[in-house]
């Protein structure tokens, strides 16, 4: 019985450190996120993008992480880079006309406007108010 005991708890403290060590720490990931973000806000581009590199290697799951990503690349004007955490926001988060539209306008700065054009009409599609803006 003891011996059960002491085989459980080493495998649940191993399982734990595996999956901190494989970088599974929703908590972390959370962090380097919230400073991403105050980054992106104050200018610091290049720092922000290392932040959320960061969140995303620690969560891969971090939709959050891979939309400010698209927005650094943008705003450096790196519209290759920006297309793909574009891509990988819409994935789960397909009714988002500003992803869309952002994804749209990277299309369109590497010159593959029926891309371009197919998100801006889906960005449309979801928001017909982005018409006006």
């Amino acid at each position: 019985m003891i011996k059960t005991l002491i085989i459980t708890v080493f495998l649940l403290v191993t399982s734990f450190c595996c999956l901190i060590s494989a970088g599974e720490d929703p908590k972390v990931s959370k962090e380097h996120l919230i400073q991403g973000v105050s980054l992106l806000k104050n200018g610091h581009l290049e720092e922000a993008i290392e932040e959320f590199k960061k969140a995303i290697e620690l969560n891969g799951q971090s939709s959050a992480a891979y939309y400010n990503l698209g927005l650094c690349y943008l705003r450096l004007e790196n519209f290759k880079k920006a297309v793909e955490p574009f891509k990988k926001y819409i994935e789960s988060h397909p009714d988002s006309a500003f992803a869309h539209y952002n994804l749209g306008c990277a299309y369109s700065k590497i010159g593959n406007k029926i891309k371009a054009q197919e998100e801006y009409n889906k960005a449309l599609e979801l928001n017909p108010d982005l018409a006006n803006r």
